[in-house]
């Protein structure tokens, strides 16, 4: 291997591997490399040369680089064919003058592996380039995703993540959330949601005082979610450690036109390490629609991920065993006639192998409309 100054072969602690990555001709491939090191060091992927000869590394296809045992990965479309995978130590495209190569410690992983065919990741009309994703590459709007990849290419070798989205929203000329406004609120259920703030204006009621955690109330670039619990009891909401921003959440009831606060929360003390995100927890009930702000503070915006986490044991719809949408009479006729010693039956809510009153607690507990 010879370095991009031009030399020729140099002494230095290098590994070199060969990798066939599918037949010569047969078209393109998708390859991936991973790689990671306690120590900083990098590897890359170069078109293997004729044998008694070697390519510069300015020839690699691609690269990438490890530290403290984090996994750089990296995706690239190439011609099949044989490879050479090299490692050193250092920063690409510098070779380690090191006399030991951290790899010789047995701390060092490299994977390569590769599909047939290749997919352009900025064909996808379906994935937004404002929203991030666990794949590389967006396809809407046309053109964004090659102006965010020239300027970092992360995002269409590994993922779309929330960096990428963010810079998306910059360079693309982002419209505001669809869920901007309270009336157009997004359906979501238990589980995590993409979102995104950029853009987003400031249009819902004014937070009361008890909403002060000691940073004021303000409640800019918001938007809003509806959830229909199904499960009634404990409910987590929140955006803790997956939002690029300093977050505020506040849940309500009824009308758009006319909402009625139940909870808020601006800094959650678990959370501050991760981003001075939020968290709700309380007992929410079937039957009621909920409604979901999500917004910053001072005009601050960007993207996250929302998560419902329901931890009642019983679902809503449980009790209703003649699935009429209410439970009723008929539904505790059911109970009774499971009385006593049941394994298995459709009344033993708690699974103990016997219906009694704690099943029978649980079931009015859920009486009326489900």
């Amino acid at each position: 291997v010879s370095q991009p100054q031009g030399g020729g072969p140099i002494d230095a602690d290098v590994d070199v591997f060969v990798a066939q990555l599918g037949s010569e001709g047969t078209g393109d491939i998708t390859a991936t490399l991973k790689f990671q090191s306690k120590h900083l060091a990098w590897a890359a992927l170069v078109p293997a040369p004729p044998i008694g000869s070697c390519n510069p590394l300015t020839m690699a296809v691609t690269h990438v680089s490890s530290y403290n045992t984090l996994v750089g990965t990296s995706t690239v479309c190439i011609p099949a064919g044989k490879y050479w995978v090299v490692a050193s130590a250092g920063v690409f495209p510098t070779i380690g003058q090191s006399p030991t190569f951290p790899c010789a410690e047995g701390l060092c992983l490299i994977t390569i592996s590769f599909t047939p065919g290749c997919v352009d990741p900025c064909d996808d009309p379906n994935q937004s380039c404002f929203m991030p994703h666990s794949l590389p590459g967006c396809g809407d709007p046309e053109d964004c995703c090659e102006q965010v990849c020239a300027a970092d290419p992360y995002c269409c070798q590994v993922e779309w993540d929330n960096s990428c989205a963010a810079q998306a929203s910059s360079l693309c000329n982002a419209p505001a959330p669809p869920n901007d406004l309270c009336e157009n609120a997004i359906e979501v259920s238990a589980g995590t949601t993409s979102f995104t703030t950029f853009l987003a204006t400031a249009r819902g009621p004014a937070l009361p005082l008890e909403c002060d955690e000691g940073d004021g109330l303000s409640f800019t670039n918001d938007v809003w979610f509806r959830y229909s619990p199904s499960r009634a009891g404990p409910v987590m909401i929140s955006t803790c450690g997956s939002a690029t921003f300093d977050t505020r959440l506040a849940l309500y009831t009824g009308a758009c036109e006319d909402p009625l606060l139940i909870a808020c929360d601006d800094n959650d003390p678990k959370c501050l390490e991760s981003g001075f995100s939020s968290t709700l927890e309380l007992d929410l009930a079937c039957g009621v629609s909920y409604l979901i702000r999500v917004g910053g503070k001072y005009g601050v915006d960007g993207v996250g991920e929302l998560l419902i986490a329901e931890q009642g044991k019983v679902a809503c719809c449980d009790p209703d065993f003649n699935r009429d949408g209410v439970v009723d009479g008929d539904d505790l006729g059911t109970l009774l006639g499971q009385w006593g010693a049941c394994p298995g039956c459709d009344a033993d809510f708690n699974d103990d192998g016997t219906v009694d009153g704690d099943d029978l607690g649980s079931m009015l507990g859920f009486w009326g409309p489900c």
